[in-house]
Protein backbone atom coordinates (compact mmCIF):
# COMPACT_ATOMS: atom_id res chain seq x y z
CA UNK A 1 0.00 0.00 0.00
CA UNK A 2 1.70 3.28 -1.31
CA UNK A 3 0.30 5.65 1.39
CA UNK A 4 2.00 8.89 -0.92
CA UNK A 5 -0.27 8.22 -3.49
CA UNK A 6 -3.67 8.08 -1.76
CA UNK A 7 -4.91 4.71 -0.28
CA UNK A 8 -7.97 3.62 0.75
CA UNK A 9 -6.41 3.48 4.53
CA UNK A 10 -5.32 6.91 4.48
CA UNK A 11 -8.90 8.20 3.14
CA UNK A 12 -10.69 5.99 6.17
CA UNK A 13 -8.52 6.73 9.33
CA UNK A 14 -11.26 8.79 11.06
CA UNK A 15 -12.65 5.03 11.71
CA UNK A 16 -11.19 1.70 13.42
CA UNK A 17 -10.05 -0.28 10.66
CA UNK A 18 -9.47 -4.42 10.79
CA UNK A 19 -7.06 -6.26 8.83
CA UNK A 20 -7.03 -10.08 8.72
CA UNK A 21 -3.49 -11.42 7.07
CA UNK A 22 -0.94 -13.42 7.19
CA UNK A 23 1.27 -13.51 9.81
CA UNK A 24 4.59 -12.95 8.44
CA UNK A 25 2.63 -9.58 7.46
CA UNK A 26 2.54 -8.80 11.16
CA UNK A 27 5.91 -7.89 10.87
CA UNK A 28 5.85 -6.32 8.00
CA UNK A 29 2.83 -3.84 8.27
CA UNK A 30 3.00 -2.48 11.07
CA UNK A 31 6.44 -0.86 9.84
CA UNK A 32 4.36 0.37 7.17
CA UNK A 33 1.93 1.88 9.72
CA UNK A 34 4.63 3.26 12.23
CA UNK A 35 6.65 4.91 9.49
CA UNK A 36 3.31 6.95 8.86
CA UNK A 37 2.14 7.66 12.24
CA UNK A 38 -0.78 5.17 12.33
CA UNK A 39 -1.64 4.07 15.85
CA UNK A 40 -2.83 0.13 15.77
CA UNK A 41 -2.76 -2.76 17.73
CA UNK A 42 -2.18 -6.51 17.17
CA UNK A 43 -5.00 -8.38 18.17
CA UNK A 44 -3.30 -11.99 17.85
CA UNK A 45 -0.49 -13.19 16.05
CA UNK A 46 0.26 -17.40 15.09
CA UNK A 47 -3.02 -18.29 14.63
CA UNK A 48 -3.47 -21.81 13.04
CA UNK A 49 0.84 -21.47 12.62
CA UNK A 50 1.74 -24.95 13.62
CA UNK A 51 5.69 -25.21 12.01
CA UNK A 52 8.17 -22.12 12.15
CA UNK A 53 10.40 -23.89 10.64
CA UNK A 54 8.84 -23.70 6.90
CA UNK A 55 10.75 -21.41 3.78
CA UNK A 56 8.30 -18.71 4.63
CA UNK A 57 9.64 -18.56 8.30
CA UNK A 58 13.35 -19.07 7.86
CA UNK A 59 13.35 -16.26 4.96
CA UNK A 60 11.61 -14.10 7.54
CA UNK A 61 13.94 -15.00 10.17
CA UNK A 62 17.12 -14.00 7.61
CA UNK A 63 15.29 -11.01 6.97
CA UNK A 64 15.29 -9.90 10.04
CA UNK A 65 18.67 -11.44 11.14
CA UNK A 66 20.16 -8.99 7.78
CA UNK A 67 18.24 -6.03 8.72
CA UNK A 68 16.89 -6.26 5.34
CA UNK A 69 13.13 -5.65 6.58
CA UNK A 70 14.87 -2.05 8.03
CA UNK A 71 15.33 -0.84 4.45
CA UNK A 72 12.17 -1.98 2.29
CA UNK A 73 8.45 -2.78 2.97
CA UNK A 74 7.08 -5.79 2.37
CA UNK A 75 6.09 -5.85 -1.57
CA UNK A 76 2.79 -6.57 -1.25
CA UNK A 77 2.14 -3.15 0.60
CA UNK A 78 2.57 -1.23 -2.96
CA UNK A 79 -0.70 -0.52 -4.66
Amino acid sequence: WNFASGSKIRNNLDKDILFVCGDIHLVTFPMLLKRELIDYEVIEGRVGVTNLNTLDYRALKYAQDTDILGRTDCFCLVD
